[in-house]
């Protein structure tokens, strides 16, 4: 094995491989591309998790498109833009943040220090925080199992967490105009109904000028999406780098007994 690559909720410096901010894991300024290849003795990759779904959801065979964004509900919410066969990143791999875009001055505290950002509305932590003004639900799937026996003010969070959602979907398409935008995340691949009223919402708030042109449809790679990403993801470095002296995995000699003669690509892995 030549190389690792690491998907991670958060910005991430592609120039440095230092985690910028990780408001899931409360990281800031953490330099975790050398911290790996110290301990592992790899080369390492690291990129935002969703950037590298993208990278799966991209080159899924068959399926042919122009552009194409990728939106995460889940602990956060994120979003990839991918055009032609790049990722969008930004200045500094960055791009992409939209659970962070302020939508109500004077809301919720957010992990990031501002008020109001979309992901508090959405987020399952931020929602539980919400729950626990009325129960004890510690989880999203307590809170819908609540919608369900009937409980209002379950059913008030979940709509309002829907409703934003959408918001989110109509706030990409209309800023980047996706041929596809796929959704993902333990909120649409984990709670069927929930995702359902999303796809609905969504499709009911599309500004009309792009509605007939934009597919919204949820991702079938389910929790293996980020790991095939990764895996398409380091093929293409190790590829592109594989003639010169600096690329990627000539920073980090591999552990012996896997010399580069001997390596071989088997099913999108690397070995």
């Amino acid at each position: 094995m030549t190389g690792v690559c690491v998907g991670f909720p958060g910005l991430i410096n592609h120039k440095d491989g230092n985690v910028i901010k990780s408001s899931q894991l409360v990281w800031e300024d953490v330099p975790l591309l050398r911290i790996l290849e110290e301990q592992l003795a790899f080369s390492v990759l690291i990129d935002n998790e969703l950037n590298l779904r993208a990278y799966a959801e991209g080159f899924l065979p068959k399926i042919k498109h122009h552009s194409m964004a990728v939106i995460g509900f889940g602990s956060g919410v994120g979003s990839a833009l991918m055009i032609g066969d790049q990722i969008h990143k930004g200045y500094l791999n960055s791009a992409g943040e939209i659970g962070h875009t302020i939508v109500d001055t004077n809301g919720i505290l957010c992990t990031c220090g501002n008020f109001g950002c979309l992901q508090t509305y959405i987020a399952e932590s931020f929602l539980v925080q919400e729950a626990s003004k009325k129960s004890n639900a510690q989880s999203l799937h307590k809170i819908i199992s609540a919608t369900e026996k009937g409980y209002k003010w379950a059913e008030n969070i979940l709509s309002r967490a829907i409703t934003y959602a959408s918001i989110t979907v109509n706030s990409c398409v209309c800023m980047y105009n996706p041929e596809r935008v796929i959704l993902t995340g333990e909120m649409i691949e984990q709670f069927l109904h929930v995702r359902d009223r999303i796809l609905q919402e969504s499709r009911n708030k599309i500004w009309s000028p792009l509605s007939d042109s934009t597919s919204i449809e949820v991702s079938q790679l389910g929790e293996k999406g980020v790991v095939l990403g990764a895996s398409m993801y380091s093929q293409r470095e190790y590829i592109n780098h594989l003639s010169t002296e600096k690329g990627w995995f000539n920073r980090i000699t591999p552990i012996s007994g896997f010399q580069k003669s001997r390596n071989r690509i088997v099913g999108g892995m690397m070995f």
